[in-house]
């Protein structure tokens, strides 16, 4: 799917494919939606507040 839709930049989906939360995730009730985006949200932050150190 990466290099149907990124192409040439299909390597900046390897993090994704490879590890992130996203393809290692399992199905979850609609009503846990807003805990589970302040967590993801809470993951971002502290990962970009890390990288731009």
């Amino acid at each position: 799917m990466a290099e149907e839709h990124l192409k040439k930049n299909a390597h900046l989906a390897k993090g994704y494919v490879d590890w992130a939360i996203g393809p290692k995730t399992a199905p979850v009730p609609l009503e846990r939606l807003d805990e589970l985006a302040a967590i993801t949200v809470e993951v971002f932050e502290r990962w970009f507040a890390a990288e731009s150190r």
